[in-house]
């Protein structure tokens, strides 16, 4: 059996779960192309900050995001999720999370990450990610 025919068989949320996992996996591995792989081509990156108490949206690019993975380093980037959510209608599904990133073992932040993403001939590809960042409050704050 192909991956693709595996694919067919796979319910719903157990593709974009695998979409969310390989994501993840790709950053962990560096590997800036397998990553660019898993975005639409009008994908969008959205960051929510909240600056002197007012919501702010700063906007990312895709190709700047994926080569900033892709590019030589000497630290894991280690994006760890927990608390994965999933909705699927038809075409369209939505994966919520917590996360924490880490360099090593280093804390960075945590936040949310909100994926949308759209089932393709590819299969699924993430279509926009909006995140929120912060330092406190996050889920895994005890285990630190």
């Amino acid at each position: 059996m192909s991956v693709g025919q595996a694919r067919a068989q796979m319910p719903e949320a157990g593709q974009v779960r695998e979409t969310v996992t390989r994501f993840f996996d790709a950053m962990r591995a560096g590997d800036g192309d397998g990553l660019a792989s898993l975005f639409h081509p009008d994908a969008t990156m959205k960051s929510v900050s909240v600056v002197e108490g007012q919501a702010r949206v700063n906007h990312a690019e895709v190709a700047r995001f994926t080569d900033q993975v892709g590019a030589p380093r000497t630290q894991l980037w280690d994006e760890r999720i927990s608390n994965l959510e999933m909705r699927v209608d038809g075409p369209l599904a939505t994966a919520w999370m917590d996360y924490s990133f880490y360099a090593d073992e280093t804390f960075g932040h945590c936040g949310v990450n909100a994926f949308e993403l759209l089932r393709s001939e590819e299969g699924w590809l993430v279509l926009g990610i909006t995140d929120t960042r912060r330092n406190t409050g996050c889920a895994d704050e005890a285990a630190r």
